[in-house]
Order: C-alpha cells, then structure tokens, then sequence
C-alpha cells in the first residue's frame, strides 16, 4: 500500500512541476491580406528604390490594395509573381486577392469574381465641328 501511494504521490508532484514549466504562448497570427500583382506594368505596379535603397512597391494597383486592406484592418503584403500566374495562385489560395491591371475576359470570368473597374483606360481624341473651309489631314504626318 505504502508503494503505490508513494507513487501517486510522485505523479502529482510530477504533474504540478509541468504546470509550472516556462511555456511561451503561440504568437497570433498577423491579420494579412495577401495580394499578388505582377510588378512590372506602370503605372499600375511597379518596384522602386526607397529612400534607405530597399525596392518597394508603388503604383495604382497597390495603392487599391492598401486602401482596402486598411479598410479590413489587415496588413497588406504582397507577391510579385508572372501574370500568368496570378489567377492559378488566387484560385490555389497562395493569395487573398489579385490586382494586376487584369482585364475581365470570358475565361478569366470562370476562374474568378471580378470586382467593378476602378480605372478605365479611354484613348483621347480630338474632335472638331466639320467645316468645309478646312482640308483633311494626312493622319501619318501626324502620327509620326
């Protein structure tokens, strides 16, 4: 009798000597949105040197995503990785969003949900009051 209560004995105090072990919290985890560009089309994404001469990320896609991730209260990190890519990793959860100046097509419409444009990009003309006074132009002298 006198052993197996010197051995429950030695369990509790091993078990007490464990609960007062130096054990560290899981750190949480960090509230990031993960967005992947392809920074190589300016304006929209694109690297550069900062004032310590790190390359960071600029451009209006980027800024789009910080407004956004700031809108969740997350952190914005972000991928650079090849265009075509992109809707493979978002699909494949690599990434949270994508941001690339990526154009709605049909195809890419089956691969993901596309949020409203935010730019469009219209090409500008010149347009004048037709007068019969005035010659046509030759558009290539102008042109080049």
């Amino acid at each position: 009798m006198k052993k197996i209560i010197a051995m429950l004995l030695a369990a509790i105090m091993m078990l007490s000597l464990a609960a007062c072990g130096d054990k560290t919290p899981n750190e949480p985890a960090k509230d990031v949105l993960i967005m992947g560009t392809s920074a190589d089309y300016a304006p929209y994404e694109f690297m550069y040197p900062d004032a310590s001469g790190n390359m960071v990320y600029g451009g209006i896609d980027i800024s789009v995503a910080q407004a956004i991730a700031d809108s969740m209260g997350k952190e914005l990190e972000v991928q650079n990785m090849n265009f075509d890519f992109l809707l493979n990793n978002l699909q494949s959860g690599k990434c949270d969003v994508v941001l690339a100046a990526i154009e709605v097509t049909p195809d890419r419409l089956d691969q993901a949900d596309f949020s409203d444009p935010y730019y469009t990009d219209l090409p500008a003309m010149i347009v004048v009051k037709k007068d019969d006074s005035r010659q046509s132009f030759d558009r290539n002298k102008i042109l080049n």
